[in-house]
């Protein structure tokens, strides 16, 4: 039931994100942030911790009730709650988030659904991602963060991970759902993941034709040459909200 409603979050939240940076394409025949050279001006690594400094957020909708901002993973696959693992104050368009250095007792197992090609070297191997959000006076959640670019073909995200030891994920997945509309979601995976916490970046194309919506996202470590990522905030709208 989890995964149900975290996909139907991702539809509203890719959706606002690409139009934060840019569009879906119509089907047809320096490499910072505004917080530091990586986000946070460090290096993720093994057993360490890691600042997220976010500075210059670019808002779509509104910030004025934004006031906390939290680092938040899931940690088990069959539970809708979230677990706070970092907080901080948000203001004047800025936060600045310390991660701890081991949240090993909220991983869960790293896993794809069956019809995929997914290889994992390490199938013992633990990790979670890491969702920033933004929650008013009375504890309410009321937006995300994201971190990403754009430039004529493609939206640039960045995620972050943490996982419990090295392993290495490769392969692709793909996701159809058929909602008003039909969505697919192909996802490409080439990814050495470290102990500790990681950076994964995904590059993503948006295509949009008769039969419907498809992203097609590539996973790697690799930084994109000339790209320069910015901190958006994603004002959410007045119903419940879950997870990409």
């Amino acid at each position: 039931m989890k995964r149900f409603y975290l996909i139907i979050w991702t539809l509203a939240l890719t959706a606002s994100l690409c139009m934060v940076f840019t569009t879906c394409k119509k089907d047809s025949n320096d490499t910072t942030t505004s917080g530091g050279e990586e986000p946070g001006g460090e290096e993720p690594g093994d057993d360490e911790d890691i600042t997220i400094n976010a500075t210059d957020i670019i808002i779509k909708g509104s910030d004025s009730n934004l006031k906390t901002v939290k680092g938040i993973v899931y940690g088990d696959n069959n539970t809708d709650n979230p677990i706070t693992i970092a907080s901080c104050k948000y203001a004047n368009k800025s936060f600045k988030l310390d991660l701890p250095d081991n949240i090993n007792k909220h991983l869960y197992e790293v896993s794809f659904d069956e019809d995929n090609d997914i290889v994992i070297s390490d199938p013992k191997a633990k990790w979670a991602d890491l969702w920033i959000s933004g929650y008013d006076d009375d504890d309410n959640e009321v937006g995300g963060f994201g971190w990403g670019s754009s430039d004529n073909e493609y939206n640039y995200y960045a995620d972050y991970y943490y996982a419990d030891k090295n392993f290495t994920v490769k392969g692709t997945e793909t996701h159809t759902y058929e909602l008003s509309a039909v969505y697919t979601f192909i996802n490409k995976w080439d990814c050495s993941i470290k102990k500790g916490w990681n950076i994964v970046y995904r590059k993503v194309l948006c295509v949009e034709n008769e039969n419907g919506t498809t992203w097609t996202s590539t996973h790697t470590m690799q930084k994109p040459a000339g790209v320069t990522f910015e901190w958006s905030y994603i004002e959410y709208p007045p119903f419940p909200k879950h997870r990409r």
